[in-house]
């Protein structure tokens, strides 16, 4: 492994990040929103978690 190129790693992360991302969505909605007062979709947390990956794969770009 250590013999590997550093973009490997990125490449990896990129990869499991993105997985992440599609991943939360094998949450239900009604699961998320049980005790919720509202629907609105700024409290949807699959959303704000797709938002993070955003953030994390434009800072593993950026340093690449």
């Amino acid at each position: 492994m250590a013999d590997l190129p550093t973009w490997w790693a990125n490449a990896i992360s990129a990869v499991i990040f993105a997985g992440i991302a599609v991943g939360v969505f094998a949450v239900p909605r009604a699961s998320l929103f049980r005790d919720a007062p509202d629907t609105r979709a700024w409290r949807d947390i699959r959303l704000w978690a797709v938002v993070l990956v955003i953030v994390q794969l434009a800072i593993y770009a950026t340093f690449a």
